[in-house]
């Protein structure tokens, strides 16, 4: 062992090192053996313990997007709540009740009435500004914002 020849020289912040050798760390080496698996129950674990990741990925994406729609839809809503309601479509904005952005009459605040007559069957789908229903729709607005405010606070 006196004439055994050392193992290459290693630079360590600017000290020179010695690699150790496999003999000297005990026979310990930095591979980890994996074992293939005995039956199809370990094959489908390490399968699933693989896809769990890119799984929950998955889901959290399609939470982002479901949450962003929420949002959307309901922002529209809120935000055209202070001029009216949809009678014959719920939770629905001004442009969507309407059929469009064309098909809305900002003079008058109410959809356009469409060139092509309505069959029998079909649902009216109409627009109603908050001064045909009540005399006072500020006070409306104003009622549904504090009672929004307040929900979202106690939450």
């Amino acid at each position: 062992q006196m004439f055994r020849r050392p193992g290459p020289l290693l630079v360590n912040h600017g000290r020179p090192c010695r690699a150790l050798s496999a003999d000297e760390l005990g026979g310990a080496s930095n591979v980890e053996q994996i074992a293939p698996p005995k039956s199809c129950r370990e094959w489908l674990r390490g399968c699933l313990d693989a896809a769990a990741p890119w799984a929950l990925a998955a889901l959290l994406g399609l939470l982002t997007a479901s949450t962003a729609l929420f949002i959307a839809i309901n922002s529209d809503f809120l935000s055209d709540l202070r001029f009216g309601t949809c009678h014959g479509l719920a939770l629905s904005d001004r442009n969507r009740c309407c059929g469009g952005a064309d098909n809305i009459d900002h003079t008058t605040e109410r959809c356009r009435r469409p060139a092509l007559p309505v069959e029998d069957g079909f649902k009216v789908v109409e627009w109603i500004p908050w001064e045909d229903v009540l005399s006072v729709p500020f006070l409306v607005y104003l009622g549904v914002s504090i009672a929004l405010s307040a929900s979202s606070a106690i939450l």
